[in-house]
């Protein structure tokens, strides 16, 4: 009978001890505030960055959640925007086929990392190039609001 007591008495601190830290591990992770600047890439080199990129993974906008074989394209016209085509299947691999056309600004001043998409005139959605790889094959797209990211 005494062992047992004396069981439940370390046991009880130790689950204390552990609620404690995993609580403030998920204090700690909601303390970022959802509009804090997301820190973008500090080089793009634009010319290698145009062309296909195949969405892998993403927070997905709305008209992307059942968006299946997802490619975004970009390419440079002469007056420095970027044409941007973005096209997938709908609801299935074979699903009908969507496309949506935005156009692209560069912000001046973020080295070509964070552009101005616009979908609709006038408004323009933050997308900021938050990493690159070197040989430009893998990149992650996200937004200050934190509400939706690529890995392409």
């Amino acid at each position: 009978m005494q062992r047992s007591l004396s069981r439940r008495r370390v046991k009880r601190p130790v689950l204390l001890a552990a609620a404690a830290v995993v609580a403030a591990l998920f204090v700690a992770g909601c303390a970022v505030s959802p509009n804090t600047t997301i820190r973008p890439a500090p080089q793009v080199d634009l010319q290698r960055f145009m062309g296909d990129w195949y969405v892998i993974g993403n927070i997905p906008t709305r008209p992307e959640r059942n968006a299946f074989n997802a490619v975004e394209s970009y390419t440079l016209q002469p007056d420095g925007t970027i044409a941007t085509r973005f096209r997938y299947r709908e609801g299935a691999f074979d699903g009908e086929l969507k496309t949506m056309n935005p156009v692209a600004t560069v912000v001046p001043g973020t080295q070509n990392a964070v552009w101005g998409m616009q979908f609709i005139w006038p408004v323009k959605a933050e997308y900021v190039i938050v990493d690159i790889d070197r040989e430009y094959q893998l990149t992650i797209i996200g937004r200050s609001d934190r509400d939706y990211a690529w890995i392409m």
